[in-house]
């Protein structure tokens, strides 16, 4: 039974040998595979870098907003509420924009004969805190900042100075338009960062 174990033992051993001499030659091979592919990489010259390209300006366009416009009142969507802004202490942020934006309603009305009620300065004060504090919230996202307050309120105003959204609001297409076309606006430069 001896002589059994120690040809057992034998047998075993040179298994063990031969595995672990066949590992080595294998991690010697991967090695200098290894070592040849750094000489390579080192000796090769790196690309140039790409110059960085500006992002395309996201535009905003009449177009679309008139499709919006024409769906989203067809669609029944409600316009946000101006009775419950979060109470915030007044502040000057905006509101030369803000009160740019109001006068442009304003204006909008009047040329499409919707009817206005004559407002003290106090209330006319109290509709452009409101809409200020909205616009200082939405401007407030990351994505948009002062650059969107500008560029919201020249859209705005240019929408609802346009000829053909006028007559559109005239003939009855369009229910509301000065808080879609905010909306729209949000919305469209809102799924892309600044």
């Amino acid at each position: 039974m001896a002589i059994q174990t120690k040809k057992t033992e034998e047998l075993f051993l040179k298994i063990v040998k031969v595995a672990v001499l066949v590992f080595m030659g294998l991690a010697l091979l991967a090695v200098i595979a290894l070592g040849l592919n750094v000489a390579y990489q080192m000796a090769k010259t790196p690309n140039e870098p790409a110059p960085a390209q500006k992002a395309p300006e996201q535009q905003v366009t009449m177009d679309d907003l008139k499709k919006y416009l024409l769906k989203d009142d067809k669609a029944g969507e409600q316009q946000p509420s101006q009775s419950s802004p979060k109470p915030l202490a007044p502040t000057l942020r905006y509101l030369e924009d803000v009160t740019r934006l109001y006068r442009c309603s304003v204006e909008f009305a009047k040329k499409v004969g919707a009817e206005i009620e004559e407002e003290d300065n106090a209330a006319a004060a109290q509709r452009v805190e409101i809409l200020r504090t909205q616009i200082e919230e939405a401007a407030a996202d990351k994505r948009r900042g002062e650059r969107w307050v500008k560029a919201a309120t020249e859209f705005t105003c240019a929408a609802l100075a346009d000829s053909s959204i006028i007559a559109m609001r005239k003939e009855g297409k369009l229910k509301s338009v000065f808080y879609p076309v905010l909306n729209f606006h949000k919305k469209r430069l809102g799924r892309h960062s600044r």
